[in-house]
């Protein structure tokens, strides 16, 4: 075996280009890449390697089983791999031929029924092929790209199972996370890092092809929460299916669910446009405490896609309750039922007058009603109000579950607080002269809410809810988005007065600015398809 010294070798390489007086030029990638290639050759014969020269403008090695099956180094990587790095693994330069015509060739130059096919008989075929090291080298790259595409799919599998594994746990997960996960699967299946890198773009991608996006938390939990998933998620499950069954029994029109909400006395986007690489965003609001201070609301909405009416409204009031002067004046409407109490929040007395007054006057006589498990939906107290002669049914949904199967908490509240949200902010934006923590202008902006999320346009939003949550099983039609239908109007002022417009109603599709919307309190029944 010849010994090969690798400073011999560069000496009279030196030898052979120095003489030839080429100026000196800056280094190229190209050049970068063909060096780290030559240095890994030297590197490798310095171990224990034959060299065998022949007439050909390429690298090549001889195997230790004798047979001539170099590999081409100046072969370009192919990357259309789905999480294939755009990596230099192989010098750039490039022989144009591409992958399936030498592998046409291999497979043909392998199919002698006692050996290899004669040179000849192949170059007949295939007119680029030059040689039978050119043959042995694209046998090995043919070789050598299964395996990298093979052990590229081991590495993907594995960070997905991972990164899968920490979603599912709830677990803190990020970008270097995911890089280390590949780059500990790359070294366990024994992948060059020349080849993989686990690169930025490559993290990109995978996140991107498995829809994993950088998201705020919104809630904390313990390792003992942790632990009750599973309970929970048995618990919803169960709850559903024995639901589903009483919807059946009761039908969907006949099928409801109420839940409180919690809104600030001043409600506004969390999110504006603003100047690019601005560290700190502020926004203007009629009153700091307003947006800290609250009332609560409670609809009821229906399996078949109905906001029934009145809405239920508790306002914050010092004493609890509202002054016989108050009472006379305030605004009132048709579909709104208003209360008050010292904290904003309902109590079991006004669960009591909620059922009473809102709930059985307007669900006839037949009717299932979903609650969460709160402590002012006794059982007691509901059947205790409950009229005789009713075929009622009251259904308490498992505590830690309805943010799941709870139809308002899954769809119904985001699409209400959103759209009090965007109205509030043009109040802002335009300085128009409404006080929107006022009494008075709550209420008629709750009114007027209900009124527009009734509309017949949006049944397919609360029947969604629904889908959402479980109960029912054929999803509803495509719907309208009630924020874009009322605030993306591309008719930007009033159909009456010419104004700029702030909504377009979702009945009668008028355009409409404050003054006839809000101000005349514009609450409409008629409808236009």
């Amino acid at each position: 075996m010849v010994t090969i010294n690798p400073i011999n070798v560069l000496n009279l390489l030196m030898t052979v280009f120095t003489v030839m007086n080429i100026p000196q030029t800056p280094v190229n990638e190209a050049e970068v890449s063909l060096k780290e290639n030559i240095q890994r050759i030297l590197m490798e014969s310095m171990e224990d390697y034959n060299m065998q020269i022949e007439d050909e403008t390429v690298l090549i090695f001889d195997s230790s089983n004798g047979i001539n099956d170099g590999q081409q180094i100046i072969e370009d990587q192919d990357t259309t791999d789905r999480f294939v790095e755009d990596t230099d693994a192989h010098c750039p330069l490039k022989d144009d031929i591409d992958y399936e015509y030498k592998l046409e060739a291999v497979n043909y130059w392998t199919s002698g029924k006692k050996g290899y096919l004669k040179l000849e008989t192949v170059k007949n075929k295939y007119r680029k092929v030059t040689s039978k090291t050119q043959l042995h080298r694209w046998s090995k790259y043919i070789e050598e790209r299964g395996t990298y595409k093979e052990k590229l799919a081991e590495i993907t599998e594995f960070v997905i199972n991972q990164a899968r594994a920490a979603v599912d746990n709830k677990l803190p997960l990020h970008d270097i996370d995911i890089r280390r996960w590949a780059i500990q699967a790359r070294n366990e299946k024994n992948l060059s890092p020349q080849l993989f890198k686990a690169s930025h773009s490559w993290v990109q991608r995978f996140k991107k092809a498995n829809r994993l996006v950088s998201r705020k938390i919104t809630k904390f939990l313990s390792q003992k929460q942790i632990g009750n998933v599973d309970r929970v998620k048995t618990l919803a499950k169960d709850f559903v299916k024995e639901a589903k069954l009483q919807i059946q029994i009761y039908g969907p029109e006949n099928t409801y669910n109420s839940d409180q909400s919690g809104f600030n006395l001043e409600f506004h986007s969390g999110r504006t446009l603003s100047d690019l690489g601005v560290k700190t965003v502020e926004s203007v609001v009629q009153s700091v405490s307003s947006t800290t201070h609250s009332y609560t609301i409670q609809p009821v909405i229906s399996a078949d896609g109905k906001l029934l009416s009145p809405l239920f409204i508790v306002l914050k009031e010092p004493s609890g309750s509202f002054g016989p002067r108050v009472a006379n004046t305030m605004f009132k409407a048709d579909n709104i039922y208003v209360l008050a109490s010292k904290s904003g929040k309902l109590t079991s007395e006004h669960m009591k007058n909620w059922l009473q007054n809102v709930y059985f006057p307007n669900t006839g006589s037949k009717s299932l009603l979903l609650l969460d498990s709160w402590s002012g939906h006794c059982p007691e107290v509901i059947s205790e109000i409950t009229p005789s002669g009713t075929n009622f049914k009251h259904l308490s949904i498992p505590a830690g579950t309805t943010g799941q199967i709870q139809p308002l908490d899954v769809f119904g509240f985001r699409i209400w607080k959103n759209f009090i949200r965007r109205f509030s902010d043009q109040i802002i934006l335009y300085q128009y002269d409404v006080n929107l923590h006022q009494r008075d202008n709550i209420l008629k902006l709750q009114s007027l809410t209900h009124n527009q999320l009734a509309s017949p346009r949006f049944i397919n939003v609360f029947k969604y809810a629904w889908f959402a949550s479980g109960y029912i099983e054929e999803r509803p039609d495509h719907f309208e988005n009630p924020v874009e239908v009322c605030f993306s109007s591309e008719k930007p002022t009033c159909d009456i007065c010419g104004d700029i417009a702030v909504i377009t109603c979702a009945w009668c599709k008028k355009s409409l600015c404050l003054k006839h919307f809000f101000h005349d309190f514009h609450f409409c029944q008629h409808y236009v398809e």
